[in-house]
């Protein structure tokens, strides 16, 4: 991966294809998360530009920065697509890279041409309050020095006793890796959540094509947050991802790669005449 660096901050990043850019931002824990997607045939028309958030995979956080909230990883990915010169771009978020997609839009709208929101991380809604209970033990195991059992634990609440299984046979190296990676969520990203709403008055700026994306077995916590994002954003369109829970992109890449090629497709960036 290539690496750049710009005001004490630096990111990793690869770049694949040609065509209307498209940024992929990984969620949590897993900072290698959208590489089977970056690497479908399906979205060879594309450019596409996936990159370690600060945090994961050696992208070291500065001493004494404290911890990033949603604008900092937001300007991140703003910093990254000026670097290489994308004036517009296709966002495509997973988990917490969704609410990061959105933070871009606001911050940056002329730069993001359309949202694809896979799973994203929302409050406001129901189950936000069990979803935090649930990961309460993952929380606790952390804080008492057992790593591998907090992100076992964390993952098996997305997509059950199988997670890291999945994760194991998608990217090999990727469970070691994310408990490496562990204390950029549970030391960080967790309160960066924490402080961050999508509010009727803020939702009203985002113009773009949004698509919501659900795994076929979502937690109630994304079904909800699929249904907030119905309530804010009128022009909000759906793919369903089969037999895949919230780790849908390393489950089936294939089917979202390809619901993602048909949303671009029908909001081009430079739409043909006739």
């Amino acid at each position: 991966m290539k690496r750049i660096e710009t005001e004490g901050r630096w990111l990793e990043y690869e770049e694949r294809g040609d065509g209307e850019p498209v940024l992929l931002i990984h969620g949590t824990l897993i900072g290698d998360a959208l590489r089977p997607v970056f690497e479908e045939p399906s979205l060879a028309g594309y450019r596409l530009i996936r990159y370690r958030r600060r945090g994961f995979c050696g992208n070291a956080i500065p001493q004494g920065a404290g911890w990033l909230d949603i604008s900092d990883h937001a300007s991140d990915a703003a910093m990254l697509l000026d670097h290489l010169g994308v004036s517009q771009v296709h966002v495509v978020g997973h988990d917490l890279g969704g609410v990061i997609a959105i933070q871009l839009a606001l911050a940056r709208p002329r730069m993001v041409h359309s949202l694809a929101l896979l799973e994203p991380v929302l409050l406001g809604v129901p189950g936000w309050e069990a979803a935090l209970s649930e990961l309460a033990p993952a929380i606790d195991l952390f804080l008492a020095g057992d790593r591998p059992g907090a992100v076992e634990l964390f993952l098996n609440l997305g997509s059950g006793p199988e997670g890291k299984d999945i994760l194991e046979g998608a990217i090999p190296g990727a469970l070691a890796r994310a408990i490496d990676d562990s204390p950029a969520f549970f030391e960080g990203e967790m309160f960066a959540i924490g402080e961050w709403q999508l509010s009727p008055d803020v939702a009203f700026d985002i113009s773009q094509p949004v698509l919501s994306v659900l795994g076929e077995h979502p937690l109630g916590l994304f079904a909800e947050g699929r249904n907030l994002l119905h309530r804010l954003f009128p022009q909000v369109e759906d793919l369903d991802i089969f037999n895949a829970g919230h780790l849908f992109p390393l489950e089936n890449p294939q089917m979202l790669a390809g619901g993602l090629a048909w949303f671009m497709g029908r909001h081009p960036i430079r739409p043909t005449a006739g």
